[in-house]
């Protein structure tokens, strides 16, 4: 399993429109082949620092996951609100 915690710094009073956003990305990427968890959470002692974490089979579904339309829609989409470049932890079970 390929576990990953993209972490985002958003800009304040942003949550109320990346959730939108960020529930249709939720939406559809569940769907995919290999994904077991996609799920955004946001801190509850600081609104503006926000937790994509995710479960995947493989590294091949998490690379196929990252070439899929509505990540390429999507993500630029989230981005605009954030205050710095989303930090992304890849990692596996030892």
């Amino acid at each position: 399993m390929i576990h990953v915690i993209a972490r985002m710094r958003v800009k304040e009073g942003a949550l109320a429109q990346i959730r939108p956003i960020a529930r249709q990305l939720v939406a559809e990427t569940v769907k995919e082949d290999g994904c077991k968890r996609y799920e955004l959470t946001k801190d509850l002692r600081d609104d503006g620092h926000l937790l994509m974490l995710e479960t995947w089979e493989s590294q091949a579904h998490l690379d196929a996951h990252m070439q899929s339309a509505h990540f390429k829609a999507l993500s630029p989409q989230m981005d605009a609100f954030c205050t710095a470049p989303t930090e992304i932890i890849v990692t596996e079970a030892v």
